[in-house]
């Protein structure tokens, strides 16, 4: 999962672009995000994304490699481990992709 997110911000990014990973907690889950600059896309084709072998056009994207099927996977991935995947498309350019997976705090933390 990790790797195709990963892998899809590299493919997508843009020449001399930025990626950024991130693990960090939130209420009651554990958020793992990765971003990339690149084109900038429409908030529409960014949700449809998720849907097996749909890609944005390559001039959208920055690249005609691919299947479709990278995000996809993750989601399902994310699914089956009670999770759930949000895509973002980002203001300037590129796209967050943020996991979020159930967690529990530690009693001792809890408590606080």
């Amino acid at each position: 999962m990790v790797g195709n997110l990963v892998d899809n911000a590299v493919v997508h990014n843009e020449l001399g672009g930025s990626i950024a990973v991130a693990l960090a907690p939130a209420a009651d889950a554990v958020v793992l995000t990765v971003s990339g600059s690149g084109p900038v896309l429409d908030q529409a084709t960014v949700d449809d994304l998720v849907r097996p072998f749909r890609r944005g056009a390559p001039e959208r994207t920055g690249s005609e490699r691919g299947s479709g099927l990278g995000l996809a996977i993750v989601d399902a991935i994310a699914a089956a481990h009670g999770g759930t995947l949000a895509l973002t498309a980002l203001p300037a350019g590129g796209l967050a992709a943020a996991v979020a997976f159930p967690g529990e705090r530690p009693a001792d933390e809890a408590a606080r």
